[in-house]
């Protein structure tokens, strides 16, 4: 498959989970010929005045600690990206991320999860999830330590943004040796409602009317599945497709534990307009409660 460049835009606000974002990104399976800028969104600071009640160098005290992240910023990422390029945006976060993404014709943004505390660990911030929502495309939302990637989990549901996420793997990632791609569908049983109301005979061949269904849904996902992994395979990754029953949520959660991921990958619903700005519910909660990292793809 052809390849274009492919430039990355890595986001920073000196937190200690942009930070780790950073990392995460100079360790990312990206193409040689990547490109990387970052951005340091000072989150819309306003102008200091001659009337401001803040401690006379606050101000200047400010500048200096931004100037000093930038060039921490910048000597993380060039030890991967020799000539990244390294901007500070007084604009609020969400817009200065994305307007350097426009200028710098990003194919995929790197943000850090901000969660806090024990019962928000896995939440996502304001800012990131604003980003992913708005954002024209892949959005890698980086969420614990620095990791290498080798075992992915792909979720796909057989929906046009699923596709793009296969694609988004075969064409923008070299995958580094023995890289492992869990491809998953979550198939929901086909059940019909209250079906003790009805009688027996007719309750027998309602159920079993819904078990062929059911059963031929699993079969023609495996048979996709197993084209996906076959194009995978070609493209130098170790995958294998897998079907699940239940709930997409919990079972994609599940396999990223069980798989013990690096990386979960999810293609979002919605494709611009205000649709654009929704995820879909899945989408949304591997977001919040996925324990590793997640590349939102659309």
């Amino acid at each position: 498959m052809k390849r274009s460049r492919l430039n990355v835009l890595l986001a920073t606000d000196g937190s200690p989970q942009a930070r780790a974002a950073l990392a995460f990104a100079a360790a990312f399976p990206w193409p040689e010929t990547a490109r990387a800028h970052v951005v340091l969104a000072r989150g819309g600071l306003p102008a200091p005045r001659r009337a401001d009640p803040w401690p006379a160098g606050t101000w200047r005290a400010l500048d200096d600690a931004f100037e000093r992240e930038a060039r921490r910023a910048a000597r993380v990422i060039r030890r991967r990206w020799p000539d990244a390029t390294v901007s500070v945006s007084s604009a609020p976060p969400i817009e200065a991320i994305l307007e350097e993404a426009r200028r710098h014709r990003a194919g995929v943004i790197v943000v850090g999860s901000r969660g806090l505390g024990s019962a928000r660990r896995l939440m996502i911030g304001s800012v990131s999830r604003g980003v992913v929502r708005r954002a024209g495309g892949p959005v890698l939302v980086v969420k614990g330590r620095r990791r290498r990637v080798r075992r992915l989990v792909l979720a796909t549901d057989g929906s046009p943004n699923a596709s793009r996420a296969l694609r988004f793997l075969l064409s923008r990632l070299d995958p580094p040796a023995g890289t492992r791609v869990k491809v998953v569908q979550v198939l929901e049983p086909v059940l019909p409602r209250t079906p003790f109301l009805l009688p027996g005979p007719v309750r027998r061949a309602v159920m079993g009317s819904a078990a062929r269904v059911n059963a031929e849904r699993a079969r023609q996902t495996r048979r996709e599945l197993a084209g996906a992994a076959v194009l995978l395979k070609r493209a130098g990754w170790r995958a294998r497709g897998v079907v699940r029953e239940g709930v997409p949520l919990d079972v994609l959660l599940q396999e990223a534990t069980v798989s013990r991921a690096d990386l979960l990958v999810i293609g979002a619903r919605g494709t611009g307009g205000i649709a654009r700005l929704l995820l879909g519910s899945v989408a949304e909660g591997v977001l919040d409660r996925s324990p590793v990292p997640v590349l939102v793809v659309r």
